[in-house]
């Protein structure tokens, strides 16, 4: 097949127009002054009745730098911590203080109560397992990474994920590391982790 030299040039000529043409259209497509508003308010007849039974300011305030000391509940009690390391029980029904005990970790996630146990994560990059009645560490062992998910108990296991894309599985009760599964994570990642969750002898973690 033979080309016309000057039938290619008017053809890619008109190819160019097109596209011009088109990156005006686009341009002024993204440049549009379409500003959205706020959604107009609803009116609504309340079927909730919501009162406060009581309040109860325990512990410390957080950072937004460790987005996971959450509180929990366990043994009709709301466990809350704060960076400084203390944690505290509160009667669920009166909101009186039950348990108290200063740990002197640096907690950033947790607390997460079962039986009579504690879990915690530092921002030192470590796990450590607490008594409830009387707050003595029943093990503490060192991870790879800053701990910014709540640990979990699966089992017989402590489960662990860490920052650098980690999870670490501990004995229980001696604390030993049973495993360790790693994942490769981005350079550039944001600062926060979700918690693993636990389902018929699986864990699932979320990256």
């Amino acid at each position: 097949m033979i080309f016309n030299p000057r039938t290619l040039r008017s053809a890619l000529g008109i190819v160019a127009i097109c596209l011009l043409a088109g990156c005006q259209t686009v341009g002024g497509w993204f440049n549009r002054d379409e500003t959205l508003g706020p959604a107009e308010l609803i009116s609504f007849q309340s079927t909730l009745a919501v009162d406060s039974l009581w309040s109860n300011r325990v512990v410390d305030g957080t950072s937004r730098s460790r987005p996971s000391i959450l509180p929990s509940y366990a043994n009709d009690q709301v466990w809350v911590a704060d960076e400084s390391g203390r944690i505290v029980g509160v009667d669920a029904q009166t909101g009186r203080i039950r348990s108290e005990f200063e740990t002197g970790l640096a907690i950033s996630a947790g607390p997460i109560v079962v039986d009579n146990q504690v879990m915690v994560g530092t921002y030192e990059g470590e796990v450590v397992l607490l008594d409830s009645r009387t707050g003595q560490r029943v093990w503490q062992q060192n991870v790879s990474s800053e701990v910014l998910a709540a640990p979990i108990l699966v089992d017989d296991t402590v489960v662990a994920r860490v920052l650098d894309g980690r999870v670490y599985g501990f004995d229980r009760v001696t604390g030993q590391r049973r495993w360790v599964y790693d994942r490769a994570v981005p350079l550039l990642t944001l600062r926060g982790n979700s918690a693993p969750v636990a389902r018929a002898g699986r864990v699932y973690i979320g990256f």
